[in-house]
C-alpha cells in the first residue's frame, strides 16, 4: 500500500473500533467499563500510528533504493557506453570493434559465411586541419560518421578505428560484394555537398576472411595494405586485399 492508503486505512481501522468500543460501553458497562475501553483506544492509536510511521519510513527507504538502483543503471550504462564508444563521433571504438570482429571469426566455425572488413580513411585530412582548424576537422568526422552510418547494411557495424580512419564490419558478403558496397560508400561522400563544410573524399582498403584459423591481426593488416595500395593508386578510390584469407 502506498503510504496514504496506509494513512486512511490507519483512520479507518480507528474510527471503527471507536464506534464499536462507545456502542459496547454503553449497551454493557460492566463487561467493558468505559475507562478501560478508552486506555484500549489510546493503546490502539499508539499501534496504529507506529505502524503508518513505520510503512512511511518503508516506502521511503524503497523509493531511495529504486532511485539508488536506476541511478547505479544509468551510472554502469554510461560506463560501458564510454568503454566502447568514441566520444567524438559517438561510434563503436576501436576497442569494441576487435572484439566484435572476433565473436564474427568464432561465428564463422559455424556458419562458414565468409565476411569482410573495410577500412575508410579520409583523403588528405591533415590539409583540413591545417586550412580550416581542428575544430572543422572535428566536424568534418562527425559529418562522415553520422553520413556512413547511413549508407551501410543494418547487419554493417561502423567504428573510428583511428584518427581518421573508420572501420565497417561487413557479415555475410563475399569479396566482390564487399567491394562493391565499399564502392557504393565511396562515390555517396564524395559526391555529398554540405556548405557548411569543406569537400572531403576517402580511400577505401577492404579484405575478407573465409577461415576461422586466421587471426583478427592479420585481416587488419591485410585490410590496411589494401588502404595504402588505394593511396598510393590516387585516393578517392577502393582497393580489394589481394591476399583473401582461406584455408
Amino acid at each position: 500500500l502506498s503510504s496514504r492508503q496506509v494513512t486512511w486505512l490507519g483512520l479507518y481501522t480507528l474510527g471503527v473500533f471507536g464506534v464499536v468500543m462507545v456502542l459496547s460501553s454503553r449497551r454493557n458497562p460492566e463487561h467493558y467499563p468505559p475507562g478501560e475501553e478508552i486506555v484500549y483506544f489510546m493503546m490502539l492509536c499508539i499501534m496504529v500510528a507506529g505502524v503508518a510511521i513505520l510503512t512511511v519510513q518503508l516506502h521511503r527507504m524503497r523509493d531511495r533504493l529504486r532511485r539508488q538502483k536506476v541511478e547505479l543503471e544509468a551510472a554502469l550504462a554510461h560506463i560501458h557506453r564510454l568503454a566502447t564508444h568514441d566520444d567524438l563521433t559517438g561510434l563503436v571504438n576501436r576497442r569494441h570493434m576487435q572484439e566484435l570482429l572476433e565473436n564474427e571469426r568464432m561465428r564463422l566455425e559455424r556458419s562458414e559465411q565468409d565476411w569482410c572488413v573495410a577500412l575508410i580513411d579520409l583523403d588528405h585530412f591533415k590539409a583540413v586541419n591545417d586550412a580550416h582548424g581542428h575544430a572543422i576537422g572535428d566536424e568534418v568526422l562527425r559529418a562522415l560518421s553520422r553520413h556512413a552510418h547511413t549508407l551501410i547494411r543494418r547487419t554493417d557495424v561502423l567504428a573510428r578505428w583511428g584518427g581518421e580512419e573508420f572501420a565497417v564490419l561487413l557479415p555475410r558478403v563475399r569479396p566482390d560484394e564487399a567491394r562493391d558496397h565499399a564502392e557504393r560508400i565511396r562515390q555517396r561522400i564524395a559526391q555529398k555537398d554540405d556548405a557548411t563544410l569543406p569537400g572531403y573524399t576517402c580511400s577505401i582498403g577492404v579484405a575478407c576472411m573465409a577461415a576461422s584459423d586466421a587471426t583478427i591481426e592479420q585481416l587488419a593488416r591485410d585490410a590496411d595494405e589494401a588502404l595504402y595500395s588505394a593511396k598510393r593508386g590516387g585516393r578517392n578510390c577502393v582497393q580489394l586485399s589481394d591476399h583473401v584469407i582461406l584455408i
